[in-house]
């Protein structure tokens, strides 16, 4: 089974323009019509910046930890 990644925008009168690398006459083909992000983007939160408060600190405290008993 072969795959084919695209990125294209739906015409007013509802169809998708597909690109001329895929084959023509293929039987069965499953179709996702998924919404990008602002402007396009996959990934909005890329590139914003980030802050890690304390990164080595236990996630819980030694007293809540009972796989050392």
């Amino acid at each position: 089974m072969s795959s084919y990644r695209f990125t294209t925008r739906i015409k007013e009168d509802h169809t998708i323009l597909l690109p001329e690398e895929i084959p023509q006459g293929l039987a069965d083909v499953l179709v996702v019509v998924k919404e990008e992000g602002k402007n396009g983007c996959l990934m909005p939160l890329r590139g914003l910046p980030y802050r890690f408060e304390d990164p080595f600190s236990p996630a819980l405290s030694v007293q809540d930890w009972d796989a050392c008993q």
